[in-house]
């Protein structure tokens, strides 16, 4: 029992709430360099849930993006499309980090949630493999294709 409701509290909860942290990265350094965003979204399918920019669809704990208005897009330097692409991994370091300092976390070694949402924070830094997945490019493919590549 304790596997399937520890499933269930990653799959509903801590996944989610990492890749919010992740989108709110991208959102950050796009709002920072005057980017009007039209969507921040969390999941995929049918939107169940919208207020302002944010939406949150049915498959919530699956992927997430952030949409720029495609007028502005173009208009960043290259360090700042890096920096955009970078945002969701940055806020993911940075908050398992401060997470890290005030928790004593142990690598490895899961004593609560808190511990797993660090963890998962950190494997964030795998979105710089460049690999295409079932809901588009990995940030990492993204740096190449639109900042290594100009």
């Amino acid at each position: 029992m304790d596997f399937a409701l520890n499933f269930l509290i990653y799959m509903f909860i801590l996944f989610p709430i990492v890749s919010i942290v992740h989108e709110f990265g991208h959102a950050f350094f796009a709002k920072l360099f005057s980017q009007k965003i039209e969507e921040i979204s969390i999941g995929m399918g049918k939107v169940i849930f919208e207020k302002n920019l944010l939406s949150i669809r049915s498959a919530y704990f699956a992927f997430g993006w952030v949409t720029l208005n495609e007028d502005m897009e173009g208009k960043m330097t290259r360090f700042q499309t890096s920096l955009f692409l970078l945002g969701g991994i940055i806020f993911n370091l940075a908050t398992a980090v401060i997470l890290d300092i005030f928790t004593g976390y142990e690598f490895f070694y899961f004593r609560n949630y808190v511990d797993s949402f660090i963890f998962l924070s950190y494997l964030q830094v795998l979105n710089l493999l460049p690999v295409t997945l079932i809901h588009g490019e990995s940030d990492g493919k993204q740096m190449i294709s639109r900042v290594l590549k100009s």
